[in-house]
Formats: structure tokens, C-alpha cells, sequence
């Protein structure tokens, strides 16, 4: 008898169901905010993605035909916003390779593999790629607003 394998939670799990997965959605913010591998992801750099999330969100909604689907609207407002959404991607991979690497060399094995914080930039990229509705928008920045929370806080002093 074949063991069923826990399939692994991936963010663009709940883009593509948030009732079923915002259980998941928030053990995993919570679990990345704990993770050593991103100890050096401060709240800042993640509010920057944050805050461009809800521009683009804004804009979108204030823009949307109230059809809340993307293939409705106008073409210009359609390649307008899916643009600034692909184009989180590449703004996302700078600001997360300041913080450190996204692969390394596994000396054993003389071949490259993701770190912690390359696997995160996965997660976030696959999330981000299958963005199609004002809706799927919401659900991304409502992650972020999730990981925000769970981050740490550094003392003020």
C-alpha cells in the first residue's frame, strides 16, 4: 500500500484558493519569518514589495470595469496592469539578492542548489506569474501583508 506524500504548501495555493488555504497561507508566512535562511530579509525590504503590491492593486482597482476579470477590460488597461504585475518579478529578485544569494555551490557535489532565500524567491515568482484578476492581486498582497506581520520587529530605541 502506497503512503500518500503531504503535498508541500505553495503561496499560489492560495492565490488559486484562499478559503482552503489561508490556514496554510499563514503557518507559512509564519514559518518563513522563522526561518534562519532569510534572517537577513528585513521588514523594510519586504514593505518596499509590499508597497508596490498596493499600488498596483489600487491602481488596478480603480481602473477594473467592475468585471473583476482582466481579459473584459480595456487592451490598454489590460497591458498596463499585467505589465506592472510581470514586472514585480524582476524588482523582486533585486531587492531579494541584495539580502544575500539565491543559490550556492554544494561543495560535495560541485553543483549549484537554491537556498533558503532563492527557494522563497520561487515560491513568490510562480505566485506572482499566475496573477490573472483584481482578485488574484488582492490574495498576493494579502501574503505579503501576512509576511509583514510575522516578521520580526526590530527594538526601537
Amino acid at each position: 500500500m502506497k503512503q500518500r506524500v503531504k503535498k508541500e504548501f505553495r503561496f499560489s495555493d492560495y492565490i488559486k484558493d484562499p478559503l482552503g488555504q489561508v490556514e496554510n497561507m499563514i503557518k507559512e508566512c509564519e514559518s518563513i519569518s522563522r526561518n534562519k535562511g532569510l534572517k537577513n530579509l528585513s521588514s523594510s525590504q519586504i514593505r518596499s514589495i509590499f508597497t508596490e503590491i498596493r499600488r498596483i492593486y489600487d491602481d488596478w482597482r480603480s481602473e477594473s470595469d467592475g468585471t473583476n476579470n482582466l481579459a473584459t477590460e480595456s487592451s490598454i488597461r489590460l497591458s498596463n496592469n499585467k505589465l506592472k504585475v510581470k514586472l514585480l518579478i524582476p524588482k523582486l529578485k533585486y531587492r531579494l539578492s541584495k539580502v544575500g544569494s539565491l543559490e550556492e555551490r554544494d561543495k560535495q557535489t560541485n553543483k549549484y542548489k537554491r537556498t533558503e532565500l532563492g527557494i522563497f524567491y520561487d515560491q513568490l515568482h510562480e505566485c506572482i506569474s499566475i496573477i490573472e484578476t483584481s482578485s488574484d492581486m488582492q490574495r498576493l498582497l494579502e501574503i505579503f501583508e501576512t509576511l509583514v506581520a510575522f516578521l520580526p520587529q526590530k527594538p526601537r530605541q
